[in-house]
C-alpha cells in the first residue's frame, strides 16, 4: 500500500475522519440520552459507554 502524497487527499482524509468522529460522538451521546430518559440517571451512569467518552 502506497503512502498518500497528495496534500488534497490528505486533507480530505482528515475531514472524513473528523466527520466520522463527530457522528460517532453524537451517536454515543444519543444512546446515553435515551438511557437517561428511559431508565433514569443512576442507570445511565452504569452504562459502559461512558468509558468511550473519556
Amino acid at each position: 500500500m502506497k503512502k498518500i502524497k497528495d496534500e488534497r487527499l490528505i486533507l480530505q482524509n482528515l475531514n472524513n475522519i473528523r466527520i466520522a468522529f463527530i457522528v460517532q460522538t453524537l451517536g454515543i451521546i444519543g444512546i446515553l440520552g435515551y438511557d437517561l430518559f428511559t431508565n433514569g440517571i443512576d442507570e445511565m451512569r452504569n452504562n459502559p459507554l461512558w468509558i468511550s467518552l473519556f
